[in-house]
């Protein structure tokens, strides 16, 4: 799957922005506030779909102190989330009284997930005419500060398959979009260099079922080396390049060891990735991903904030690729 559109509202950065017809490699320039932005619209479509994604959107706006997890509360998708501090999140919106965010995406679904839905329509005919209006899904999330900008209520205020659209409150939505929505929380990654990367590649290399994966990372890895995982002293894992030590190839040996982590070793379909690296492009040419926003791009397309008050859509010139 990959995301053909984008609609945001409200974010102070990129007030408004609308995104249509994009392709499977989105070269974007900056990083800058508004195509910081443009991430965390997209960003937050999928934290209402995965507590995971919350909590990474939480701690991205810097919502969360020091040690602290921050609470979310999930039906089976987040629907409020919690923290202390009631200043951070002032910033976010670009109107305080209004205290919304909304996003939208257009998805397109890929072949398997088009046939799940296939062999669905036989219990549920809207399914029937919902496919036969084309391969795309529509999603629009909400996100509702609270006045004291410490909690935020999150809810899927709707779904279209084609042009039909479906019921999304909890006691209404059908168990297949329940399922299919859970399965879209899965495949988008927003790349954040840092975490403990021996850890991830090393569970990985020891998984039956994510071993071809770990196969993939060294493929990528392969411009520095030989690339495998290993105990080191002390039991802690470790990358080792030639059998030396990862960090002997500096910063851009750990910045190839984790954007090849996050192309290979998570169930993405979409990665959204702040660099510029030749990995992005290979890892759609060669099947790992379905779609990369490449935000750094010298030819990348400008975001252009407008504000709200001015009600017609942002200007976005899209590149071949």
């Amino acid at each position: 799957m990959f995301i053909s559109g984008v609609q945001i509202e409200g974010l102070a950065d990129c007030p408004t922005l609308t995104l249509t017809e994009q392709e499977r490699v989105v070269r974007v320039a900056g990083p800058d506030p508004a195509s910081t932005a443009l991430g965390d619209g997209i960003a937050l479509v999928f934290a209402a779909l995965s507590e995971p994604h919350c909590l990474a959107l939480l701690h991205h706006w810097r919502l969360l102190g020091p040690g602290e997890s921050g609470e979310v509360l999930s039906e089976p998708f987040p629907a409020q989330a919690s923290w202390s501090d009631t200043v951070a999140a002032r910033a976010l919106v670009d109107d305080l009284d209004r205290r919304s965010i909304t996003a939208t995406l257009s998805i397109e679904l890929d072949p398997l997930l088009f046939r799940a839905l296939r062999a669905q329509s036989v219990r549920h005919p809207r399914l029937i005419t919902a496919l036969s209006g084309g391969l795309t899904l529509r999603i629009t999330v909400g996100a509702l500060f609270a006045t004291s900008f410490d909690a935020l209520a999150l809810s899927l205020q709707s779904v279209y398959i084609g042009t039909e659209s479906f019921p999304t409150l909890p006691r209404e939505r059908p168990d297949w979009l329940t399922r299919l929505l859970q399965q879209l929380g899965a495949r988008f990654h927003r790349h954040v260099p840092g975490g403990d990367l021996a850890e991830t590649v090393l569970a990985a290399a020891t998984s039956r079922e994510h071993h071809s994966r770990y196969l993939a990372w060294q493929a990528a890895m392969s411009r520095l080396g030989a690339a495998r995982v290993a105990r080191g002293p002390g039991g802690l894992a470790q990358v080792l390049i030639d059998e030396r030590p990862l960090w002997r190839h500096g910063e851009a040996g750990l910045h190839t060891a984790e954007l090849a982590a996050a192309i290979h070793l998570t169930s993405a379909d979409i990665l959204w990735a702040e660099t510029a690296d030749p990995l992005l492009e290979q890892s759609v040419a060669g099947g790992a991903l379905e779609q990369v926003w490449w935000v750094g791009a010298a030819d990348g397309a400008v975001v252009s904030p407008i504000p709200r008050t001015v009600r017609r859509a942002a200007s976005f010139s899209r590149k071949k690729t």
